[in-house]
């Protein structure tokens, strides 16, 4: 969906040996084009939308916001659409969900074979789940970007078939399953709001064996704080420790680096390593057991994603019951939850450069360690994962990132918005691309004043360059 048709025509042109002649599109082009878009689906010249612009009594981009605010969440005992049969209403939310659950690195829950429990992870959970809070930010009024990492409560899909009876994935029933009160099946069907969920907290068995646990109970909605980042469906998206109950993470070999590393890629678009190589000497340590503290090419990646997981350090990854062979009706199913080791150490006093046999019972503590995009050293300390979401929401690079995935996606463009100054970057810009490059970094910065998502789609739509024929790729653009 990114690679915009026109896009590619206007590259297809350029390179065929004469120069094209870039001009502004009129008002209808300009709406037929915003309206696939914000829609997935062509307008018909029929329509009394199109027959309003085509007569002058509209202008694209508003009747192009005007879609858009038809997919408006109110509060109706949830928040979804005003009218859940507008079909044009759920076109435009379900364009926009994709495309949020699209800036994800994990799209699917990892393959586990541990008594076949991944199945059950997927009648539990909605891979798209961590996507919500940016689908929510959108289109709930009021309702402001940094939420989608500072929220605390759990966002759960607002679908057609909320009570599942039967499990998607596998089509096991509630009964099938060990806990008490029974287990809440992924919602299913058409999308058509985002709802916040209460605690639901379900008590499980003894299960003897080899593997096996005595009893408790898990929050099924719990969110540990940072918005998505804290919540199940991102934690079991994003770690390495699925079917491992004992994962004890020991800051040095054992660590959820796959958190940590997702964390620079879903909310600063930015790939791992996200500082230079002289901000990684001092963490060199020639002696350290770990391979990687003896290099400095190797630290300035670790250096940024181990620390920033130490606030998950903490977790292991809970199987609860029996999938494999189990007949329908003995209760014994279950699934793979977090869960969290105990506190009862003293914080460490530095980057271990050892592994940490206690590290995964010492406080959730970590660093937020970054270049921002101007060049500068982001090193920040964090209390833990809610602290986390609060200090990423403080900078200009995670609206800035918002306002790259939006620009790519209305254009085409995909603007580098790391450290220009890195020594070792190899990429070289041209006026065309600092210019882009600027365009969203200015996006950005008002983003993070105004915090409303609807009103960087509309700066967009507005911008001189989202009315080229070729969106500016063609030269030098002022983006305005």
């Amino acid at each position: 969906m990114q690679n915009r048709v026109g896009v590619l025509i206007a590259i297809m042109t350029l390179s065929s040996g004469a120069k094209a002649q870039v001009t502004a599109l009129n008002e209808v082009a300009l709406f037929e084009r915003c309206f696939i878009q914000i829609t997935s689906s062509r307008i018909s010249h029929f329509d009394p939308l199109f027959l309003q612009v085509k007569a002058g009594a509209k202008t694209a981009v508003n009747a192009c916001l005007e879609t858009m605010d038809r997919a408006k969440l109110v509060a109706n005992g949830n928040q979804s659409i005003a009218n859940e049969s507008d079909t044009r209403a759920k076109a435009v939310l379900s364009t926009f969900h994709r495309l949020h659950s699209s800036w994800f690195t994990a799209k699917d829950f990892p393959i586990i074979n541990r008594d076949g429990l991944n199945s059950d992870v997927k009648n539990f959970f909605d891979s798209s789940g961590p996507a919500l809070y940016f689908t929510r930010a959108l289109f709930r009024p009021s309702t402001e970007a940094r939420s989608a990492v500072t929220e605390t409560a759990n966002l759960q899909a607002y679908r057609t078939t909320m009570d599942t009876v039967l499990g998607p994935e596998n089509g096991r029933g509630k009964g099938d399953y060990v806990f008490n009160p029974p287990v809440s099946f992924a919602p299913t069907g058409e999308l058509i709001g985002v709802q916040q969920t209460g605690s639901l907290v379900l008590n499980y068995p003894a299960k003897g064996g080899k593997t096996g646990y005595p009893a408790g109970s898990i929050d099924f909605f719990r969110n540990i704080g940072g918005g998505l980042l804290g919540t199940n469906a991102y934690l079991l998206l994003n770690t390495a420790a699925i079917g491992d109950d004992e994962f004890k993470s020991d800051g040095g070999i054992l660590v959820h680096r796959r958190w940590g590393k997702a964390v620079f890629d879903n909310l600063f678009c930015r790939e791992i390593p996200v500082v230079r190589e002289s901000d990684a000497v001092k963490f060199v340590e020639l002696t350290s057991s770990i391979p990687f503290r003896t290099s400095s090419s190797c630290v300035k990646c670790h250096a940024s994603q181990d620390r920033v997981a130490s606030v998950v350090r903490n977790m292991k990854v809970l199987g609860v019951g029996v999938a494999n062979g189990t007949p329908p009706g003995q209760s014994s199913r279950g699934g793979q939850f977090p869960a969290f080791h105990t506190v009862t150490q003293a914080p460490e006093a530095a980057w271990p450069t050892e592994p940490d046999a206690v590290y995964h019972q010492r406080p959730p503590t970590g660093v937020l360690f970054l270049r921002s995009f101007t060049g500068d050293l982001i090193d920040r300390p964090v209390t833990n994962i809610a602290d986390l979401g609060q200090k990423i929401s403080e900078t200009d690079d995670y609206y800035v990132c918002l306002a790259k995935r939006y620009y790519s996606y209305f254009t085409g463009i995909n603007v580098n918005n790391g450290d220009l100054g890195d020594p070792y970057r190899t990429e070289v810009m041209t006026a065309g691309d600092t210019a882009h490059r600027n365009a969203v970094i200015n996006l950005g910065q008002k983003l993070k004043v105004h915090q409303s998502l609807r009103q960087l789609v509309s700066d967009i739509l507005n911008l001189s360059d989202y009315r080229k024929t070729d969106f500016g790729i063609s030269g030098e653009t002022n983006g305005q």
